[in-house]
């Protein structure tokens, strides 16, 4: 989190210990009393790490590291040793009050006590960038622990391990060349403090996961698509890995606690994904050493730091000696939009996920100050928006999140401004107190545009996509072959599908071409055994999909569990057993009509289990694929009934048609099978069409098993 000074955990483990042969200084400097000196092998390890994480950073370390070892529960004793001074009781408690005021924390928990066993649970070691030295776990203990090593092997394991560590070296190359102290310690509530650990935590995951595969992770087309996708559920992460170390303790957690503990190595990843992109290296050590992003909106939405510059308003408190007489500040600071769409999103619950995200996108500055006078204690929140319909937008959603049974009151939007109010006070002091509000000072922000030739970035810059080499290699290491064997469930076995001849197919050829180029390069990827075998579990599982039955103008399938209803009129006609495309998802059932318009259920096996909102990136990168000229219409989760969706409208010319289509589709994964539901036909002819389509789709129904 955020309320360090000169401690820096890491989401999973924080730790390491660096050796640099080649560094200027004769010696590191030395390591504080009861740290253990490491074993000739791990120095030996720490060094060929170290050579790693400079690769992948492109900055070298400019002197050896302090570095040395603990037992796992004397390296947690040290750490709750350094929590304790870094916050004491006067600052743990202000903090704590601010999140029981906005119902953030249970009202009887005890932040000072509880944050730190949090934080311990998930430690492996920690880096000091004040007293320049690291310290991880020693010996057999392990930075993982047994149950994680039991379910991925010790080859995958102590790859794991290993990219942890240069995560962790990368923070000492980050410290040496732009001081780490001036970064995400700002103050335990700052929005600004947040976005620049994100800047921090999301280099380092980056350089970890270049090594993970070998190759910078920035090369890969649509990566950040799928990142982005990744990120709206954390508890999707935490739970996909019950073995790691805090893996339970953090699902527990309170979700503000939980997820900005996540947020700086999640979303700081896809920050540094995209100026990695736009500028290389060059730009991202620009953005440390001159121009740090100012906020979460910026990390959340890199354009409006690269390309559209959108720094926060500065909102300044008024005096309210008069309004609040007796009354003492006690805590403060800003939200900013990453949190503000927090709390609306667990006040509203998951249904109003969508509605809360489009309420704190339009945010522009907050300030927020706690007083207290005695008992009694009054919350005043500022909130500054980019227009009048976003701060309308908030307005609306906030009456229904802060609700004036718990002791909200909500001042209607004046302009861009919104202001909330929490205290047991009379109307003449509510009222005092919202015309003081009114009256603070909102500075604007200069917002120069990024120029990227004045930081002397060109062309060449910006990274290469990767090659088929380049993938194959990925695909060829030891580590990926024993993950893909997992993912797969085991090796496939020969006999089951000729592979070989469903590629022979035109459209299989067709597909493949489209997306791998030449032949040879078809070939030559065809070769590993692991994309092979993930073909042929795909295709095979094709082989024993359940068809369903059409009667009184609807199709029932009863084996997957749904229905939906054909559209209507005798245009429409209905084909039961269409025909396979070999390399795609199998069609059950095609409905067409006399104007060219098309419906088609289809299903695929998945061999890799995925949560629905998960699949959003990955089919809009397969669409652009397609669809050079795709354009999204809108693409979000439903709910229908039993099942959650994916439905997505869009754009684009079909390459197999020749033409522009317009199309609408519903996706849902069962028992492991992915359904597709999608609807489409000339754009020109949608107004005809559409409607037809469109109530077909939305006609789907599930049925209980």
């Amino acid at each position: 989190m955020r309320t360090f000074k000169n401690f820096r955990p890491a989401m999973v483990v924080a730790a390491l210990l660096c050796w640099f042969a080649q560094c200027q200084a004769e010696e590191p400097p030395k390591l504080p009393d009861g740290i253990e000196e490491l074993t000739p092998d791990i120095k030996e390890q720490l060094a060929k790490l170290c050579e790693a994480a400079q690769k992948f950073r492109g900055l070298k370390l400019k002197q050896p590291v302090a570095m040395g070892q603990l037992g796992r529960n004397e390296l947690k004793a040290k750490v709750l040793d350094e929590f304790a001074k870094e916050l004491p009781p006067e600052k743990i408690d202000p903090l704590q009050r601010t999140l029981k005021a906005f119902d953030l924390i249970p009202g009887d928990m005890n932040l000072g006590k509880y944050y730190p066993e949090l934080l311990t649970s998930q430690i492996g070691g920690y880096y000091d960038p004040h007293a320049k030295y690291l310290v991880l776990v020693k010996g057999k203990e392990g930075m993982l622990g047994a149950a994680a090593e039991k379910r991925f092997g010790p080859k995958l394991m102590k790859k794991m391990e290993e990219t942890v560590l240069v995560h962790e070296i990368n923070h000492a190359i980050q410290d040496q060349h732009f001081n780490l102290e001036t970064f995400g310690h700002d103050g335990s509530l700052s929005d600004e403090a947040c976005a620049k650990l994100a800047l921090v935590e999301g280099d380092a995951t980056l350089v970890m996961y270049g090594y993970m595969l070998g190759l910078p992770m920035e090369r890969m087309p649509g990566i950040e698509m799928l990142h982005e996708t990744a990120n709206r559920d954390t508890m999707d992460l935490v739970g996909a890995m019950p073995e790691m170390p805090g893996a339970e303790e953090l699902a527990k957690a309170p979700a503000y606690l939980r997820e900005n503990l996540t947020f700086s190595y999640i979303q700081g990843l896809y920050f540094c994904i995209r100026l990695r992109q736009t500028g290389g290296q060059r730009l991202l050590d620009y953005a440390f050493q001159k121009d740090p992003p100012r906020s979460t909106e910026q990390i959340m939405h890199p354009e409006k730091w690269l390309e559209q510059r959108d720094d926060p308003v500065k909102i300044e408190f008024p005096d309210l000696t008069a309004a609040l007489p007796g009354y003492q500040k006690v805590s403060g600071g800003t939200w900013g939009e990453f949190n503000i769409r927090l709390q609306l999103f667990e006040r509203l619950g998951k249904a109003g996920r969508n509605q809360s995200e489009i309420a704190a996108a339009g945010w522009g500055g907050d300030a927020f100050a706690q007083y207290a006078k005695g008992k009694e204690e009054v919350v005043l929140w500022i909130t500054e928006w980019d227009t009048p319909k976003d701060a309308e937008e908030f307005a609306t959603l906030a009456k229904t999140a802060y609700k004036s049974e718990d002791g909200w009151t909500l001042a209607s939007p004046n302009r861009t401004r919104v202001t909330l109010i929490r205290g047991k006070l009379s109307a003449e002091e509510l009222a005092a107190l919202q015309k003081r509000l009114a009256e603070a000072k909102a500075a604007q922000p200069a917002n120069k545009n990024l120029d990227l030739a004045a930081v002397g970035i060109t062309e060449a810059d910006k990274p290469k996509s990767l090659s088929l080499e380049d993938y194959q290699g990925i695909l060829n290491q030891p580590e990926m072959k024993d993950l893909m064997a997992g993912l797969l469930g085991g090796d496939s076995k020969d006999g089951k599908l000729d592979l070989a001849e469903a590629l022979k197919s035109p459209e299989a050829q067709k597909m493949l071409k489209q997306f791998m180029g030449d032949g040879k390069k078809i070939d030559d990827l065809l070769k590993n055994p692991e994309v092979k075998g993930l073909l042929e579990k795909m295709l095979e599982g094709q082989k024993n999909l359940p068809k369903g039955e059409a009667a009184d103008g609807k199709y029932v399938n009863k084996e997957l569990g749904f229905s939906f209803s054909q559209p209507k009129g005798d245009e429409w006609k209905f084909d039961p057993d269409p025909p396979a495309n070999p390399m795609g998802v199998k069609p059950l059932a095609l409905l067409t009509s006399a104007s060219g318009a098309r419906i088609v259920l289809a299903a695929q096996p998945l061999p890799i289990q995925l949560p629905i909102d998960q699949l959003s990136a990955a089919m809009e990168m397969g669409m652009k694929f397609r669809m050079p000229d795709y354009k999204s219409i809108k693409s979000g989760l439903i709910d229908t009934g039993l099942q959650k969706g994916l439905e997505m409208e869009f754009t684009g010319t079909d390459q197999d048609a020749g033409a522009k289509v317009h199309m609408l589709q519903r996706l849902y994964i069962i028992d492991g099978k992915l359904i597709v539901l999608a609807g489409g036909t000339e754009a020109e002819a949608w107004e005809k069409s559409g409607k037809a389509i469109k109530e077909c789709i939305e006609s789907i129904e599930f049925i209980k098993k």
